[in-house]
């Protein structure tokens, strides 16, 4: 059995099912490292107008005992080829499995940005082992493969000099234009997240995701400004494997962007989450967005990404409600300063019921003198839960019925006396 042309006629025979792929590959080609080229069109017409781009394939053929359900394989490629594909824009690989009664093709889109990755582990080897993935069955399956390879080649131009450029090496070179804007391309579990600098026109791939199920996104430390004021926010940006052409950016736990990459227009969804600081934090953020008519700022950048009328409109409605809560925050802060809580409050964990000891403390905090009036008598001492933390507690009736509330551990003297039988005795003496 002839390996090598088995091979090239199956890969032949499956290009040659698609509506808009040309197979133009030769049967024992005498070329060292090309063994032809698939020609993609725009349509089914294959005409000279319809003519898109063509994609440099290489096939080979491995005679195996026994096919299995295997759906990734890998396969030794020389370090030299691999330079070769690399200067040359890359290339379409193709290894086909093949028995006495049955064939399977594997393939790998080798561009210049992974194989400058590969090419950076090789040490000394003279050979680099790669993965290739089963090639799908459908017939537009393929075609989104190599549209998807024409797309990604021509965005990686600058990598066949052999060098990939890091994130934090572009922000350091373009902070003050890249802004930290990044694109995403993904196909069949596998893509490329990209940084660009659209007044220079330059696109650059700075992580190459070989599969996403087991890599959905990816964390990025930003200094973000709104409004004249700087935060520092965690990022998490979602690969967009839906292929809607839209960006997820969460920003810490309350606030996600959802980012056009066509028109650079972006949605901002609210959900204030987390600690009693970072929510403090998120208002302050919110409403210096609003007031900064929807422009943030990236990582120092003068390029602001800017809200669409439509959603600061909505934000500017809401803005009263925010500056309100925002101050309750606050107090709530000084309420816990009061009682020498230094454990952060976890306002996730706060139960609806647990809303009532938060009532209670502000109101106590914000009418001392008066004390505070309860339905029931109170204990004289006991601990309250808000959430995460336990608060200890005095509570020490005055004249009118009313109650003044001490933190248990930090009063100076606390005197606790009870009644019996005519006379006064001292119950508790506290000194700090």
């Amino acid at each position: 059995m002839d390996i090598e042309s088995s091979a090239v006629s199956a890969v032949t025979i499956r290009v040659g099912r698609t509506d808009r792929l040309m197979p133009y590959i030769n049967v024992k080609d005498k070329e060292p490292m090309w063994d032809g080229h698939i020609y993609v069109y725009e349509d089914d017409s294959k005409t000279n107008e319809s003519f898109k781009d063509k994609i440099p394939v290489q096939v080979k053929g491995k005679e195996v005992l026994k096919i299995g359900k295997k759906d990734k394989i890998r396969y030794s490629v020389e370090t030299v080829c691999l330079n070769k594909y690399r200067n040359n824009g890359g290339i379409m690989y193709f290894v086909v499995y093949i028995t006495k009664e049955a064939k399977k093709i594997f393939y790998a889109s080798l561009l210049p940005s992974k194989i400058n990755d590969l090419l950076d582990k090789k040490g000394k080897q003279q050979s680099i082992s790669i993965k290739l993935k089963e090639l799908p069955d459908g017939d537009k399956q393929f075609e989104g493969i190599a549209d998807w390879f024409i797309e990604n080649r021509g965005r990686q131009l600058n990598e066949i000099n052999g060098k990939n450029l890091t994130i934090e090496v572009l922000q350091e070179n373009f902070k003050k234009d890249l802004v930290g804007f990044f694109t995403y391309s993904f196909l069949e579990n596998e893509g490329y997240i990209y940084a660009e600098n659209k007044d220079l026109n330059l696109t650059f791939p700075v992580e190459h995701i070989e599969d996403i199920i087991n890599l959905m996104f990816a964390y990025y430390d930003y200094r973000i400004s709104a409004n004249g004021n700087i935060y520092s926010y965690r990022a998490i940006v979602n690969r967009d494997v839906t292929h809607k052409g839209e960006s997820i950016v969460d920003i810490g736990k309350s606030f996600k962007l959802i980012i056009n990459e066509k028109t650079r227009k972006a949605s901002f969804k609210i959900n204030i989450k987390g600690y009693l600081e970072d929510r403090i934090k998120a208002y302050k953020f919110l409403l210096d967005v609003i007031d900064g008519n929807g422009k943030m700022y990236f990582n120092g950048g003068e390029q602001p990404l800017k809200l669409p009328k439509k959603s600061l409109l909505k934000l500017n409605i809401n803005r009263n409600d925010y500056e309100k809560c925002l101050k309750n925050l606050e107090l709530l802060k000084e309420v816990l300063y009061f009682f020498h809580v230094k454990e952060h409050l976890n306002l996730d964990r706060v139960t609806k019921e647990q809303h009532i000891y938060i009532d209670m403390l502000i109101y106590y905090f914000s009418h001392k003198e008066e004390g505070v009036k309860f339905s029931e008598k109170p204990p004289i001492n006991g601990t309250i839960t808000i959430g995460n933390i336990k608060i200890m507690l005095f509570f020490i009736e005055m004249q009118d019925g009313r109650y003044k509330i001490y933190d248990f551990f930090r009063n100076n003297k606390i005197n606790v006396y009870v009644d019996y039988k005519g006379k006064r005795y001292l119950q508790l003496g506290l000194v700090r």
